[in-house]
């Protein structure tokens, strides 16, 4: 995707808590007999399932809002754009990735979204809701299981992005902070049209990993993306209640 020399690594972290029933549906093998059919998705730790929230699950939302803002219907779309240096959405492909064509090989994504897990100081707990679909002629209900994830359950945020070029790179986090403003006035998962998935995110950049060409190490730099705050992260949270309170 590009020929210029990997700079660092910038480390976002943060959280995303639930504030209405989150559904990420999970696999459907295997169920037992009077189990949910729409269980959400877990992973095995000891003898528990745990829910958490996949990594492609998070990143593919974060894309599709922000592809819903440059009015791209896909990667090949979104491709197109970074050929218009004017637009402001034109790194969405080189942070998001895209698959390769005949011409030239995939991009690999500048940003790495890995696996929301529970914060270790939440409680959580599922429910099994009921929901409804109507036959407009017969009127006839029509109703099924989903499993949710309840309100107030925390699930912890862990992104690295490629830094290539610092300034660039400024540019990319514009294009996150973007992203989860919108995924906070939308929704993560299943039925969110019905009421499922709103969410409330915080997030920060916990680090700058620069590499050290000469020491062969990564080192950290505080100083590079100083100026750089999350609308929805614990900076302007801090802002805000200073505001307030004066």
């Amino acid at each position: 995707m590009t020929n210029k020399k990997l700079k660092g690594k910038l480390i976002i972290t943060g959280t995303i808590t639930v504030e209405t029933g989150l559904a990420i549906g999970g696999n459907k093998s295997g169920i037992d007999i009077g189990a949910l059919d729409n269980p959400v998705i877990k992973y095995r730790k000891g003898d528990k399932d745990i829910p958490y929230i996949p990594g492609s699950s998070l990143k593919g939302k974060l894309r599709g809002l922000l592809a819903k803002v440059a009015g791209t219907k896909d990667e090949k779309a979104d491709k197109e754009l970074i050929k218009e240096d004017n637009n402001n959405f034109r790194y969405l492909a080189m942070v998001f990735g895209y698959a390769p064509d005949k011409e030239e090989a995939s991009g690999e994504a500048m940003l790495k979204v890995r696996d929301c897990f529970l914060k270790e100081s939440s409680a959580w707990k599922t429910e099994e809701k009921m929901e409804n679909s109507i036959n407009r002629i017969t009127g006839k209900a029509n109703p099924r299981p989903i499993e949710r994830v309840l309100p107030d359950t925390i699930f912890e945020v862990d992104l690295c992005l490629d830094v290539y070029e610092e300034e660039e790179a400024k540019e990319h986090l514009k294009l996150i902070d973007l992203a989860f403003e919108l995924l906070n006035q939308d929704y993560l998962g299943g039925g969110g049209t019905r009421g499922n998935g709103r969410v409330k995110t915080n997030i920060e950049i916990k680090e700058y990993l620069r590499i050290n060409e000469e020491k062969k190490k990564l080192v950290t730099d505080n100083n590079a993306f100083k100026d750089f705050s999350f609308t929805n992260g614990k900076q302007n949270e801090d802002k805000n209640t200073q505001a307030k309170a004066q």
